[in-house]
């Protein structure tokens, strides 16, 4: 999947996504749409997305 904001603002949107979410959702989203986690990961924090329960890789 091409990759880009809109793309990342559609997928936290679909997925209910505000302020905050579990790593273990995170790494969902990303295989879901087929998303990098690193970039992915520097939207949302640029974007006030905060990350709870990381004991997963992200």
């Amino acid at each position: 999947m091409h990759e880009n904001p809109i793309t990342y603002q559609k997928a936290l949107n679909a997925s209910a996504v505000a302020d905050s979410l579990s790593c273990d959702k995170a790494l969902a989203i990303c295989k879901i749409f087929e998303f990098d986690h690193a970039p992915f990961r520097e939207y949302c924090e640029s974007h006030q997305i905060t990350f709870t329960d990381c004991s997963a890789d992200f």
